[in-house]
């Protein structure tokens, strides 16, 4: 429809008008709004252009195809690992469990070393190179919770 039909063009030329006009009309447009008209009319009836699709690159799927097999292959070899008969070793359980003594429980009087933090973990040095692993960290645990309850105290 927006190419010029000669045919068409042909037949204006040779049709005899029905009214005699003057040459130069005032009632007639002039031509460069004509053309303007044309040319709205000509892009208000042209077809939307489709939108353009989105073409992936061209190593786009043969990438995707070998990445199928490496992963297809990688299935195929971790059930065939899993078909083989695995050797389990042998596990033995021994109880290492040693009887502890409690410990004392603290006396309203507290020893000497226990009111300074640094004699306090000599204290605890000293149990355990003596070789009284228990009593040590029965102190050490002893010694952390003080520590806390001091460091929480509100008027800290």
């Amino acid at each position: 429809m927006t190419e010029h039909d000669p045919e068409f063009e042909e037949f204006l030329k040779r049709r005899r008008p029905l009214f005699r006009r003057e040459e130069d009309d005032g009632l007639e447009p002039p031509p460069e709004l004509d053309r303007l008209v044309l040319r709205q009319a000509r892009e208000a009836i042209r077809a939307e252009q489709p939108l353009p699709m989105y073409r992936g690159s061209r190593w786009a799927a043969p990438l995707a195809i070998a990445a199928t097999l490496v992963l297809g292959l990688a299935v195929v070899f971790q059930f065939a690992d899993e078909q083989q008969p695995r050797v389990v070793p042998e596990v033995t359980v021994e109880s290492v469990a040693q009887r502890l003594d409690p410990p004392p429980p603290p006396s309203a009087e507290q020893p000497a070393w226990r009111r300074d933090s640094e004699a306090w973990l000599a204290e605890i040095e000293r149990l355990r190179a003596a070789g009284q692993t228990a009593r040590a960290e029965a102190e050490m645990a002893e010694y952390n919770r003080q520590q806390r309850a001091f460091a929480a105290s509100p008027d800290r």
